[in-house]
């Protein structure tokens, strides 16, 4: 009895005898994979430098505009640091250390009055 979608595929059945031979027929089939993959990435590699070596001028613009973008946010931030605003349009103050605040004591305020 074949197993389930086994007709779909290269059915052998020296493979399913056992489980040291499924592992061996599998061992067959990937043998080599691993060369293969290193071999296309490798002219993958090669294909995207050499249309990047062809068309310098596209890459160009982009960094360009990249920076571009870049310089244009760091004039902002320095434009809201200068006003001392923080990015929810809040002001804020740069404390160093901890800030004591003075408290009223109920005691004080009763004698006073």
């Amino acid at each position: 009895m074949l197993p389930f979608g086994a007709s779909a595929q290269k059915y052998r059945r020296d493979c399913y005898l056992s489980q040291q031979a499924r592992y061996n027929c599998f061992m067959q089939s990937h043998t080599g994979s691993l060369e293969t993959a290193k071999t296309r990435s490798a002219e993958r590699r090669d294909i995207l430098e050499q249309q990047a070596a062809a068309r310098p001028d596209l890459i160009a613009e982009r960094n360009q505009r990249r920076e571009r973008e870049l310089q244009e946010l760091r004039q902002i931030v320095e434009a809201a640091l200068r006003q001392n605003v923080t990015n929810q349009g809040k002001k804020y103050q740069v404390n160093y250390g901890v800030v004591l605040e003075p408290r009223t004591v109920e005691g004080q305020e009763q004698s006073d009055r």
